[in-house]
C-alpha cells in the first residue's frame, strides 16, 4: 500500500489481462525498488530511509513477499529466489500490537498462507498456526458477536484494512486459498461483465 510492491501487483494484473510481457518487466522493476529499500537482515529488513523495520502486509516485508512470489510464479528467476527466501521469515513474529489485514496479525497470517514455503518449512507452518490462534487476543465481544480494534487500537472497526472484515478475509485466505489482497484478482470461471 505504501511501497512499490502494490504497483508491482497492479502490473502483474495487467499482464494477466493482456498477456503483454512489458507489464512483467514493470512488475520486476517495481519489486526491485522495494527490495532495494530493505537492505537489512531477513528477520528485520531495515528501510534505507531510517524508519523502523516493518513486517506488515500494507507497508512492509510481508507485502513485498506477496508481490515477489506473485512475480516469480509468472517468470521464475533464480536471482530473486534468495531475496524471497530471506523475506519469508519476516511474518514469523511472536507479538504484534495490531490485528488487521494491512497492519497486523491477520495480514501476517494471510502472507504466510500465500507463501508456498510454509509447506516445506515447519517453522513457518508453526508461525501461521500461532498467528491464527493468537487472533483471539484481539477479539472482543460486541452485540452478540465478535469485533476487533482498528487503526491504532482506538476504536472498534469492521473495515477491511484494519478491522474485522480484514481478519475474516485473512482467515478465508488461510482456509480456502483466497487471494491475500481482495479486489486484486477477479473470480475465475465467470464471464467478464462490462
Amino acid at each position: 500500500m505504501r511501497g512499490w510492491s502494490g504497483p508491482a501487483l497492479f502490473f502483474l494484473g495487467l499482464h494477466e489481462d493482456t498477456g503483454e510481457s512489458r507489464y512483467l518487466d514493470l512488475a520486476r522493476r517495481a519489486v526491485h525498488l522495494d527490495l532495494d529499500h530493505f537492505p537489512g537482515t531477513a528477520r528485520t529488513p531495515a528501510p534505507s530511509d531510517g524508519s523502523p523495520p516493518l513486517p506488515t502486509l500494507g507497508a512492509g516485508s510481508a507485502g513485498i513477499t506477496v508481490a515477489l512470489a506473485a512475480y516469480l510464479r509468472h517468470r521464475p528467476e533464480e536471482a530473486l529466489t534468495d531475496p524471497l527466501d530471506a523475506l519469508h521469515t519476516a511474518p514469523d513474529l511472536d507479538f504484534t500490537v495490531y490485528s488487521g489485514l494491512l497492519t497486523g496479525r491477520a495480514g501476517l497470517a494471510a502472507a504466510l498462507a500465500h507463501n508456498r514455503a510454509v509447506e516445506r518449512d515447519p517453522g513457518l507452518a508453526a508461525a501461521l498456526t500461532s498467528h491464527i490462534r493468537d487472533l483471539a487476543w484481539h477479539a472482543l465481544p460486541h452485540e452478540g458477536g465478535i469485533a476487533t480494534f482498528g487503526a491504532q487500537n482506538m476504536r472498534l472497526s469492521m473495515d477491511l484494512a484494519t478491522g474485522t472484515a480484514g481478519i475474516l478475509h485473512a482467515l478465508r485466505t488461510v482456509t480456502d486459498g483466497l487471494p491475500v489482497l481482495p479486489l486484486l484478482s477477479r473470480p475465475r470461471g465467470r464471464e467478464d461483465r462490462p
